[in-house]
């Protein structure tokens, strides 16, 4: 464990801001994407067209060509220049962090969480444990592990219930069907009893593995719990609740450019691993 220079540590205040200030611009619906005019019956119709990762060509209709219509058209397409100006700039900031010592992620795993995060998945109030936590909150504290861990997993823990209190959380999203729009091959990891839900997806190509927690109570069975505004069932695990139970962080996570997440509180993610160990 060595502190990252001074450099760095001021690259990374200037990276969160830029973040947490274009992160509703970088993540709102329509920046992917181009306008498309068709003619049928008489009629002219606008359309959003956006081609998939596996190649499928997806259209959300917009409706009649008409003035309104066509102002809905532009500001598409002022939303997508002004997300593509703030990507450009966090890609140049992120980069100099990188160069000057900072750690990031594989840029698989980092397409990964951010077709998720664009998905809605870290509006739910998951928090980001595991390895992938381990190096945000390096760099969050200004320092570089000596040897940073590299797996093939994802953990992702939320507390019992807390998607109730999150406002608008009435949207729920698909976790696997979204992964698979990424990468088709991902699939929902089977339990041994068939009669319980599955707790996590893999990827046939790349095995990254993204595993679902939650907290155990004492008098709780250790069966799955549901979570069904997110498609998927989470693992109970003792003391979750005293990792989850802190004042969470604000960092980043870190690829090719960087967008923020929620994090456990330092100290006790420290504590809760030797806990656990």
């Amino acid at each position: 464990m060595s502190p990252q220079s001074p450099v760095s540590q001021t690259l990374y205040a200037q990276l969160l801001e830029e973040a947490s200030v274009f992160k509703a611009t970088i993540f709102e619906q329509g920046i992917a994407g181009s306008p498309y005019l068709n003619h049928a019956n008489g009629y002219a119709y606008w359309y959003w067209q956006v081609t998939t990762p596996d190649g499928k060509l997806k259209r959300l209709s917009l409706g009649r060509d008409t003035p309104e219509t066509q102002a809905l058209v532009d500001r598409r397409k002022t939303r997508k220049a002004e997300a593509g100006d703030a990507i450009t700039a966090l890609r140049a900031t992120t980069k100099a962090f990188v160069a000057s010592g900072g750690m990031s992620m594989e840029s698989a795993h980092f397409r990964v969480m951010e077709h998720l995060a664009q998905a809605g998945l870290f509006r739910k109030g998951l928090v980001l444990v595991g390895s992938h936590a381990f190096t945000a909150l390096g760099n969050l504290l200004g320092l570089r592990w000596g040897s940073q861990l590299k797996t093939s997993d994802m953990d992702f823990a939320r507390a019992q219930g807390i998607s109730l209190a999150l406002p608008g959380n009435a949207e729920a999203i698909d976790v696997l069907a979204g992964a698979q729009e990424l990468d088709p091959t991902f699939f929902a990891v089977p339990q041994l009893d068939h009669r319980q839900p599955s707790i996590a997806i893999i990827s046939r190509k790349t095995r990254i593995k993204l595993d679902f927690l939650t907290t155990h109570a004492a008098t709780e069975t250790d069966l799955p719990r549901n979570f069904d505004d997110l498609g998927i069932a989470a693992t109970p695990l003792r003391y979750m609740d005293y990792l989850l139970g802190g004042l969470n962080r604000r960092g980043l996570v870190i690829g090719t450019y960087a967008f923020p997440i929620n994090l456990p509180d330092p100290a006790r993610f420290a504590i809760h691993k030797l806990i656990i160990a």
